[in-house]
């Protein structure tokens, strides 16, 4: 009698719990394609938060700093191209006649248009140009000629010279060129030695750096 009792009490548990495992299945099958469908909505906006959020720190971090920089890169090839100027020097005497004169230092060099090692500017944009050259006349030279020269042509020049005797030859005597130029785009302009020799130093003193040439954009066309 007592094992009978078991076992109906056995099957009525097993009853229950295979009931309520039923239960929940039922429950579980019994949610609505609409409520299926709110639950993959509520995730795709999730999704859609967490990508915009990674967009917002991408713009703030990387795109923008980027796009500042492009401005400015941008900004300066604007303002290169719209007023170039250069300032060179020479820490050496020069006395090769017959060439242009090169330089050492270039000092300012905006829009890229001279080539101090070969004393050559070329205009990188059509306008009108205004030139300066300076320097002395070498020590012991008797005459020193410069010239001004756009593309071949010579624009302007300068003689010094000194007296026969020995006190005028010893003579430091300076030299300067200024001229206002209308150039094409390609235009060249140089200073050419043509006799005599400059003087220069590499030095700390002020007699160093005395010969300089230098150049602006004064109107663009």
């Amino acid at each position: 009698m007592r094992s009978l009792l078991l076992i109906v009490c056995w099957s009525c548990c097993l009853a229950i719990v295979t009931s309520q495992t039923t239960l929940s299945e039922s429950e579980t099958q019994s949610s609505s394609p609409e409520e299926n469908m709110e639950t993959m909505l509520i995730g795709v906006k999730q999704s859609q938060k967490e990508l915009l959020d990674k967009f917002q720190a991408l713009k703030l971090n990387v795109i923008e700093p980027l796009r500042e920089q492009l401005s400015k890169l941008v900004a300066a090839s604007i303002q290169e191209k719209t007023s170039p100027a250069f300032y060179a020097q020479r820490i050496a005497p020069w006395t090769k006649m017959n060439s242009i004169i090169p330089y050492h230092l270039a000092l300012l060099n905006i829009g890229g248009g001279l080539s101090y090692s070969t004393g050559v500017f070329t205009a990188p944009v059509k306008g009108v140009y205004f030139f300066s050259f300076s320097a002395v006349k070498q020590w012991g030279t008797h005459e020193t000629v410069v010239q001004l020269l756009h593309n071949t042509e010579v624009v302007t020049s300068k003689r010094v010279s000194c007296g026969s005797d020995l006190h005028g030859v010893d003579n430091w005597l300076p030299l300067d060129i200024q001229a206002i130029l209308p150039l094409e785009l390609g235009d060249t302009v140089a200073v050419y030695l043509l006799s005599g020799a400059i003087y220069d130093v590499e030095s700390s003193s002020d007699f160093a750096k005395v010969t300089s040439f230098s150049g602006f954009l004064i109107q663009g066309q």
